[in-house]
C-alpha cells in the first residue's frame, strides 16, 4: 500500500503530496457487540480512536466515517470542552491573529494585576492561576471557561476603554463564550436562554 501511494504521488503536484494524519479519542457508549466477520464479542470499550487523513489542500478531512454494517455516515462532533481547553492553551502560549490584529494574553496578566489592586472588581473569578498552569491544571475546563468568558470581556472594556487590542480581545472572548454556551448545553433550566438545552418545545 505504501509503495502504491509512493508511485501515485510521484505524478502529483508538490502541494498535493502533503498528507496530514489526525488522531483523536472519542467517548462512546460502553457496550458489548458481536462481530460476525471475526466471530467474536468486542468490548465493552469506553473510547474509540478516530483516525483521519487529508491529502493535499483540495480534499479536507471529512467529519464522518462509514458504519460497516449499514454503510451510513457516522458523524464526528468535536467535544466542545476539549476544544475550549485547546483554544485557551494556544491563546496563552502563542496568541491569535484576529481581524488583522494579534491578540495575546499579556492584557489578561495586566488585568489580573489591576484586579488585585482594586477593592471592587467585576473580575472576581480570574486569578494568575488561570493563566499560569501545570500540564495537569490545563485539563480543567472550568478555568478555561472562566478565562474566555463574557465577564472577562466586560472587564477588558471597563479597564481599557481606549485600547484597540483590548477591544478586539473582548470581542473574541465574547464570541468564544457564546459558542461554548451553545455547544455545551446540558440543562433546559439554565438562567440564560441561549444556555438552555434543546427540548423540542415549539417556543424554543
Amino acid at each position: 500500500m505504501i509503495r502504491l501511494v509512493g508511485t501515485l504521488s510521484n505524478t502529483w503536484e508538490p502541494r498535493d503530496r502533503e498528507c496530514v494524519l489526525s488522531f483523536d479519542e472519542m467517548k462512546i457508549c460502553k457496550m458489548m457487540e458481536y462481530d460476525q466477520a471475526t466471530d467474536e464479542v468486542v468490548g465493552p470499550y469506553n473510547y474509540l480512536q478516530v483516525v483521519g487523513e487529508n491529502w493535499g489542500v483540495h480534499n479536507p478531512i471529512e467529519p464522518y466515517f462509514k458504519y460497516p454494517k449499514t454503510v451510513k455516515n457516522v458523524y464526528i462532533v468535536p467535544h466542545a470542552p476539549h476544544l475550549l481547553k485547546l483554544l485557551r492553551n494556544w491563546f496563552i502560549d502563542h496568541g491569535f491573529l484576529y481581524k488583522g490584529q494579534v491578540i495575546k494574553a499579556d492584557l489578561l496578566f495586566d488585568l489580573v494585576a489591576k484586579r488585585d489592586q482594586a477593592e471592587l472588581t467585576p473580575l472576581h473569578k480570574l486569578t494568575r492561576n488561570h493563566l499560569i498552569m501545570t500540564s495537569h491544571e490545563k485539563q480543567n475546563v472550568l478555568r478555561a471557561a472562566q478565562v474566555l468568558s463574557r465577564t472577562t470581556a466586560l472587564s477588558l472594556r471597563q479597564y481599557y476603554p481606549e485600547n484597540d487590542e483590548a477591544s478586539k480581545l473582548a470581542d473574541f472572548t465574547e464570541v468564544v463564550d457564546l459558542w461554548f454556551s451553545i455547544s455545551n448545553l446540558y440543562t433546559p433550566v439554565a438562567k440564560l436562554d441561549y444556555k438552555k438545552s434543546f427540548t423540542g418545545n415549539t417556543r424554543r
